[in-house]
C-alpha cells in the first residue's frame, strides 16, 4: 500500500483533552455499492478520532484507471495501487485530507485472500487514515509500527480475529 503526502505534514492532530469525531465525506466515483457500506465511513472516523485528527476527510472510491492516473501523476509510478492518502494544508481546502481507495483492487485482493471485498475496503481505509495521521511505511521499522497500529484498529472495529467480518 502506498500513500502520498499532499502539501505538508502539518494540519493533523487535535485538542489535548477533547476529541471530536472528524466528518467523513464519502465520494463514490467508481459507482459501487460500497457507499452503502456504513463500516467504511465509521472505520475512518474511529481511527482518525483515536489518532487525534479532527479535520474533515474525503473518502474517495475510484476505478482502477483513475487510481493508476493518480499514482502516475503524484508518485511517478505508472501502475495502479490500492490506497493513496493526501494531506492538505490548513485553509487550502474544505477538508484536511483525502483517502483514495481502488474498489477493483479491493475486489481482486479479497478474492485472492478469501475475504469479503468490503472488509478489504475497510483495511484500505484504515491504512489510508493512518497515513493521514502521520504513520509511514517506507522503511521496515516504520512499516512494522504502522502494521501493528493497523491490526489494533482492525481488531477494535471487528475486522480482525475470530469474529471478523
Amino acid at each position: 500500500m502506498r500513500a502520498m503526502d499532499g502539501m505538508s505534514r502539518s494540519g493533523g492532530g487535535g485538542g489535548a483533552d477533547r476529541r471530536r469525531s472528524p466528518a467523513v465525506i464519502l465520494v463514490d466515483r467508481e459507482g459501487s455499492a460500497a457507499r452503502e457500506h456504513p463500516p467504511l465511513r465509521r472505520a475512518v472516523r474511529v481511527v482518525l478520532s483515536g489518532e487525534r485528527w479532527e479535520r474533515p476527510v474525503e473518502l474517495v472510491l475510484v476505478s482502477g484507471r483513475e487510481m493508476r492516473r493518480l499514482n502516475r501523476d503524484f508518485h511517478g509510478v505508472d501502475a495502479t495501487t490500492d490506497v493513496l492518502s493526501f494531506r492538505f494544508e490548513e485553509g487550502t481546502r474544505g477538508t484536511g485530507g483525502a483517502i483514495v481507495v481502488s474498489v477493483p483492487r479491493a475486489r481482486a485482493q479479497a478474492r485472492s485472500r478469501g475475504k469479503s471485498w468490503r472488509s478489504e475496503l475497510v483495511l484500505y481505509a484504515v491504512h489510508g487514515a493512518l497515513h493521514l495521521a502521520g504513520y509511514d511505511d517506507r522503511t521496515g521499522r516504520d512499516r512494522r509500527r504502522m502494521r501493528a497500529r493497523e491490526r489494533r484498529w482492525l481488531a477494535a472495529l471487528g475486522f480482525l480475529g475470530p469474529d471478523a467480518r
